[in-house]
């Protein structure tokens, strides 16, 4: 009986709109880390992201760990967040048919 009532005060809609700000937040703090925070930086995590990304693009897996160590979550993080936001817009446009 009390999971009928949660569910009802939360529903579906309510995490993919929270799901979808987390992921722009995340988005927009990757561009401001990654172009406008500072331009010397002494190490910070996304130093040599872009360079990884490109190696990791031909495959080249030796490399890109090589320019950052933190590769590794991008290949597991990035195919996730575009399967849910695929899901998310599947979902919306069934709804929207209906």
């Amino acid at each position: 009986m009390k999971l009928k009532k949660i569910k009802m005060i939360i529903n579906d809609n309510d995490f993919e709109n929270a799901r979808l700000v987390i992921y722009f937040i995340l988005f927009i703090a990757f561009i401001y880390l990654a172009y406008f925070s500072h331009f010397e930086c002494p190490g910070c995590p996304l130093c040599g992201m872009t360079r990884a990304l490109k190696c990791l693009l031909v495959l080249d897996f030796k490399s890109a760990f090589e320019f950052n160590r933190m590769i590794w979550i991008f290949c597991i993080l990035i195919p996730f967040i575009i399967i849910d936001l695929a899901m998310i817009i599947k979902r919306r446009c069934l709804k929207n048919e209906k």
